[in-house]
């Protein structure tokens, strides 16, 4: 269901690792585990999408998506606390964006929730 807000929130989360599994990693993460937490999070969000379905697992699992992109940038926070500013450090602050829309899309799957549950109960 595309047309629906959370779609497209997550979709911009799978979006946003998919370009951050193209590009080279560095921090203090090696490459094999910054590949495997970006197609992990790149594939969870975009399941997501496709589990439109069930909303409440739908918004436990976003939830969890967004402590995993959380723990994917505290991961590589030392590299960040250097204060170098170079395009290789702005990469490092792909996850904590994606965590946003995870978080936006976990919203709007409450708030359909809350209208569902709303227009059940007029029944």
């Amino acid at each position: 269901m595309i047309q629906r807000i959370q779609s497209v929130y997550l979709f911009i989360v799978f979006l946003l690792m998919a370009v951050l599994f193209f590009l080279p990693a560095s921090g203090n993460i090696g490459v094999d585990i910054w590949s495997f937490f970006c197609a992990l999070t790149g594939v969870a969000a975009l399941g997501l999408i496709f589990a439109y379905k069930k909303r409440k697992r739908q918004m436990s699992a976003s939830l969890f998506l967004v402590l995993l992109l959380l723990l994917f940038f505290a991961t590589n926070l030392p590299a960040v606390c250097k204060f170098e500013l170079s395009v290789s450090y702005f990469i490092l602050f792909i996850p904590l964006v994606a965590a946003g829309f995870a978080f936006a899309a976990y919203r709007a799957i409450k708030k359909d929730e809350k209208l569902v549950r709303s227009l059940d109960r007029l029944r």
